[in-house]
This record gives structure tokens, C-alpha cells and sequence, in this order.
């Protein structure tokens, strides 16, 4: 409504002042617009009601007005027409006022009705809470996650807000599994495996370089889901397919690219075998696998762990991933009778990278960053602490962060030593951790009653804030 609209005056001018201010409100604030527009109608009601029940248009009254107007001059009786006219000018213009602000009540209601009901057709969650289930930022202010639910978000500000870019998924009657590599703002991969009830499984990659506005899409069919997908450039990619056939026991495939995930190969397997000792050149059928880690086009490895005691699961590849081969590294001969667990390297350069290696018993678990200087032909060991390898995370060889889901460690000399932190702010049951600088980081936890929440840090971990996220 604009500035230049006319009301009475006196009182009707201040109510009239007031609906203008509601209106004004009305389009600012969405969620409480029929509230408004509904106090805005009672109003203008009101006002023509008290206007049409005023006392001074009985027929007593004008009677007395009557009379009186028979002793006046003509100076009054010319003043009291051309009141009586401004009376009911008034009144018609209440009425007209009262018909056109309903008018323009049913209308916008109409319309904000249809407009949450699209926006809720289009993405399924505009507006509501989902939990993340992992978070990957780039810098404090843009970052990619997946929820619960395997919706695919980014965000702009930090993750104050959400944009939800989920690709559309086939609908199916099956189980479905969501996986992703977020690579840049712009450039990032899905993988999501269709399980039908009778064990079929079917694979669709998407490729974003819009930053989720459009996806192209292709089929893998006849394949085992797809644990993991990862790239080392725009072009050279991985995807990690791996079915649980026994107890610490999983057949497996990797599939590589080198279109950007236009098209994928098979390039080794890990098939059923009555041995856990694999053919030369091949990864074994026996073991749980941890995903993949490469440093370039050409080299990488396969991490996991294995039930027997001792028993180190480390692979590597010198050819992209076409042929496997057993690595160990030392390790302190009182560890010798706890499960050894690897996972995914992370190269800071060609020959710098850290390697989070898990030795679990029944009682505890405790996590060492090895590392190496020489493109992963060697690993060195350094301190250990009691935390999870998948709650923790690196930005360089200096900095580290790790976690037990309470309490969180810190490094700054790239694992040699830990300050122990039991940080405010709901830092609880955390599940994942993702810094981007020494001082910046988030992480997934829930509070004691089981509601996921979102939290920040900007004091390298000393402290966190809860983030009321949004996402539509």
C-alpha cells in the first residue's frame, strides 16, 4: 500500500496510520502474514462498524441537529451541510476501505498458501529442520554437507543458511545410499545407490560445475553400492563399491575416471575367495575396507582393518588403481596384540601427508597421526590419543584436531603432542569435525535428548556455538 493513501482524520487517521504499518510488516515477514493481514481486516471492520453505529446518526440525534439547524444562520447551517457530507464521505470511504483490504486479504492469502505449498513441492524441506550427517566447508564462509535424509545443501554464510541442490532422485521401494565428493563451490560428484528387496543394486553418479543448479547424470548398473567417491582433479576419480558377504568380509570393485565421471571402468575387484591371501597385484576378499586416498593420478591407497591382531591393512598403487600391494609400518610391540585399523591418507603435497591409524582393544582406542615425507614410501608413528579416528581432522601437517565425542585434542606440531580441551557450548556427542584454519571449525553433535545440532568454533576448539541453520 502506498505512503500517499488516504484515511480520516482524528482517530480514523491514527488507525488508518496503523494498517499502514501493518501492511508494511506484511511483506517483511511471511510467516506471520495471515496473522496480520487478519488483525488488518478486524481493524478497517471495526472502524466502519463504530462509524455506521455512531450515536450522533440516530434518528433522535438528527432530529436535535434538525432543530437546531432551523435556529441558525446560514453561515452554520452552510458549516453543518458541508459537515454532514464529510460524514458520510467518511463512511463511504470506510466501506470502500473495508471491501478492497478483503479483496487484497483473500488474494494474498491465496498466494503465500500457494507459495509455501510450491516451495515445499520443490525441494521437501524448505524451511525445516534435517539433521547433517557430514559437512564439508572450503573456507569460513562456503561449504557443502549431506543430511540425514540425503539431501544435498550448501551454504554462502558460514552455515547460517542452506540452499538445498539435491538432485532428483528416481523414487524407488528399496534402500538408498547417498555419497559425495565436494571438490570446489562449484564442481562436486553424488553417488547414490538404489537397493532393491531383492539384493539388485543400482548405481546413479551426478556431476554438478554449476554448484548444484543443474546435474548431469549417469547409470551404473549391476554393481555393489558405492561406499565412497574421490577425485584428485577436475577430471581423475575413484568410487570404492564394496558388498559385506561375511563377518569381516567384503567383496569389492573400483571403478576410476578420467572424464570427470562421464564414464567409469572397473579397474580392480576383490572377489569371495576360501582364502584371506589374494592373488598378486589384488586386494584381499577378507577384511573391512576404509576407503580410498590418492596423492595423484597414479598413486594411492586402500585402507581398512582386519580381526586378527597385529595385522596391518594398508595397500598402495602405482598405477591407478589396477594392481595392489600390502604396506606396513612399525609400530610399538605392545600394540601388537590390539586390531589395527587404517584410514584414508590426506597429502598436503607430493610427498607430505598424514595417515590416522586406530589401534582398538576391548577397552579402549586410541588414535596416531603417522606421517610421511616421502609420498607415502615410508610412515613414522606419533603420540597417540584416546580418540576416534573418523571424529577428527587435519588442515596441514601441523594442525590437528581429534575427538572422543566429549572431549576434544588439539595439535599444533602435527600429532607430536596434545592439549586436552573440554570445550563449552554443547560439545557433545560429536559424530564429525571439519576445520578449514587454525582457528575455524564445526562439528556435528546432538544434546542429551538426541537432537542433532551444528556447532563453531572460532578459538581453534576452546569453545562452540550452536547454529540455528536453516534450509530451503
Amino acid at each position: 500500500m502506498a505512503d500517499s493513501e488516504e484515511f480520516p482524520s482524528g482517530n480514523a487517521d491514527e488507525r488508518g496510520q496503523r494498517l499502514i504499518r501493518d501492511l508494511r510488516r506484511m511483506y517483511h515477514s511471511e510467516g506471520e502474514a495471515a496473522q496480520r493481514l487478519a488483525r488488518v481486516r478486524e481493524r478497517l471492520e471495526e472502524s466502519s462498524t463504530r462509524m455506521l453505529n455512531n450515536p450522533a446518526n440516530t434518528p433522535q440525534q438528527q432530529g436535535m441537529l434538525s432543530t437546531q439547524r432551523e435556529g441558525s444562520d446560514m453561515v452554520n447551517d452552510t458549516r453543518s451541510s458541508f459537515s454532514e457530507r464529510r460524514t458520510w464521505q467518511q463512511r463511504m470511504g470506510i466501506i470502500a476501505a473495508v471491501l478492497v483490504v478483503t479483496l487484497l486479504v483473500g488474494s494474498l492469502l491465496v498466494v503465500l498458501a500457494r507459495a509455501r505449498q510450491n516451495s515445499s513441492n520443490t525441494s521437501g524441506i524448505a524451511r525445516q529442520f534435517e539433521a547433517l550427517s557430514s559437512i564439508h566447508m572450503l573456507d569460513a564462509q562456503t561449504g557443502w554437507a549431506l543430511t540425514a535424509k540425503g539431501h544435498v545443501i550448501r551454504t554462502a554464510d558460514g552455515g547460517i543458511h542452506w540452499q538445498n541442490v539435491t538432485p532428483q532422485y528416481p523414487s524407488t521401494a528399496g534402500q538408498q545410499k547417498v555419497v559425495a565428493e565436494f571438490f570446489t563451490f562449484s564442481i562436486a560428484w553424488i553417488a547414490v545407490s538404489h537397493i532393491a528387496a531383492d539384493g539388485t543394486t543400482t548405481v546413479l553418479v551426478y556431476r554438478t560445475a554449476d554448484g548444484g543448479q543443474t546435474w548431469q547424470e549417469m547409470t551404473i548398473r549391476q554393481i555393489s553400492p558405492i561406499f565412497q567417491v574421490t577425485f584428485v582433479d577436475a577430471q581423475h576419480g575413484w568410487m570404492l563399491s564394496k558388498q559385506v558377504d561375511l563377518a569381516s568380509a567384503e567383496t569389492v570393485n573400483i571403478l576410476r575416471t578420467t572424464d570427470g565421471g562421464k564414464t567409469w571402468t572397473v579397474v580392480s575387484s576383490a572377489l569371495a575367495s576360501s582364502t584371506d591371501t589374494p592373488p598378486s597385484g589384488q586386494l584381499p576378499f577378507g577384511g573391512d575396507k576404509a576407503g580410498l586416498g590418492l596423492v595423484d593420478t597414479m598413486t594411492g591407497w586402500t585402507t581398512g582393518s582386519s580381526p586378527l591382531n597385529g595385522y596391518v591393512f594398508l595397500y598402495v598403487t602405482h598405477d591407478g588403481g589396477a594392481t595392489w600391494n600390502r604396506q606396513t609400518f612399525p609400530f610399538s610391540p605392545d600394540k601388537a596384540s590390539t586390531q589395527i585399523a587404517t584410514r584414508p591418507p590426506r597429502f598436503f603435497t607430493a610427498t607430505d601427508g598424514i595417515l590416522p591409524v586406530s589401534f582398538v582393544t576391548e577397552n579402549a582406542t586410541s588414535l596416531d597421526f603417522y606421517v610421511t615425507h616421502d609420498g607415502g614410501a615410508s610412515w613414522t608413528s606419533t603420540t597417540p590419543v584416546a580418540a576416534l579416528a573418523a571424529v577428527s581432522g587435519v588442515i596441514d601437517m601441523n594442525h590437528g584436531w581429534a575427538s572422543d565425542g566429549t572431549l576434544l585434542y588439539v595439535s599444533s606440531d602435527g600429532g607430536q603432542t596434545w592439549t586436552k580441551l573440554s570445550p563449552a557450548g554443547g560439545f557433545q556427542h560429536v559424530t564429525r569435525l571439519d576445520f578449514v584454519s587454525s582457528n575455524v571449525g564445526w562439528a556435528i553433535g546432538a544434546t542429551d535428548s538426541h537432537v542433532p545440532t551444528l556447532l563453531k568454533t572460532v578459538d581453534s576448539g576452546q569453545t562452540w556455538t550452536a547454529i540455528p541453520y536453516t534450509i530451503s
